[in-house]
């Protein structure tokens, strides 16, 4: 089983307060939502998504946030980290 790591940043839009979570580490990854629990709970349906849309099968996925500060404003841009567990292919079979 191969792990894949994806930092994930989030940012708020300034006029209305909407979160959005996107990453370098996927291409394709926009989240919004009103509470970063809400972007907590889409992200690993839509990590999955694209990540099954690039033809990989995943096993699992997990996201968590990297750090605690979501509650310390101004020090900089919170993230979550989420984990991808795949199944290795072999010539299009399983291994």
């Amino acid at each position: 089983m191969e792990e894949r790591t994806i930092r994930i940043t989030l940012r708020r839009h300034e006029a209305t307060g909407q979160l959005a979570a996107t990453s370098d580490d996927l291409r394709g990854l926009v989240v919004f939502g009103e509470t970063i629990t809400e972007i907590a709970d889409k992200l690993p349906k839509v990590v999955r998504e694209l990540l099954e849309a690039d033809g990989l099968e995943v096993n699992s996925v997990t996201a968590v946030a990297e750090d605690d500060r979501f509650s310390r404003a101004g020090f900089g841009p919170p993230t979550f980290i989420a984990s991808a567990s795949l199944v290795k292919m072999n010539d299009g079979r399983r291994v």
